[in-house]
């Protein structure tokens, strides 16, 4: 195989990762080994992109918002200081977490738009010619660019 087939074998791989399909079924649809698209998923950083893009910030907002409720009823209940104390420590590390999760709100958002691109180029691939995968690979490169450079500009 040379290194353009398996560079376009790899792209494929991620685009079908990043849909929801398992390792052994990509493996498979691709007749690659399982431990290469476990390998190329570690190099690549897949499994966290999709964790991203399958986590939601209103269901991680809401799971908070519920763990915040059950903390103050347990406080209510209480007349120790220290559980008050200690409810102002977790509501001040909620609101951290949650304005951080405002920051990388805006990371899923990309991700999700380029997994929905990805899927359509890959459908548009069929009927148009200027689509070929060279060039979808091309696109995809700089959606990770880009994706990389939005991760990049919020650890500052």
């Amino acid at each position: 195989m040379t290194t353009r087939e398996r560079e376009e074998k790899k792209e494929h791989a991620r685009l079908l990762y990043m849909q929801g399909d398992d390792q052994k079924t990509i493996a498979s649809r691709l007749n690659v080994s399982e431990v290469t698209i476990s390998r190329w998923a570690a190099s690549g950083g897949w499994r966290e992109l999709r964790a991203a893009q399958n986590v939601t910030r209103p269901q991680l907002i809401n799971k908070l918002l519920l763990s915040i409720d059950k903390l103050i009823t347990k406080v209510q209940q209480s007349d120790e200081v220290s559980d008050h104390v200690s409810l102002i420590k977790s509501l001040k590390s909620f609101a951290d977490t949650i304005d951080k999760l405002d920051k990388r709100a805006n990371v899923v958002d990309v991700i999700e738009v380029c997994t929905a691109f990805g899927r359509w180029m890959e459908l548009r691939m069929s009927i148009d010619p200027e689509v070929t995968p060279e060039f979808v690979r091309k696109v995809v490169g700089y959606q990770d660019l880009y994706i990389q450079s939005i991760l990049g500009s919020q650890a500052q």
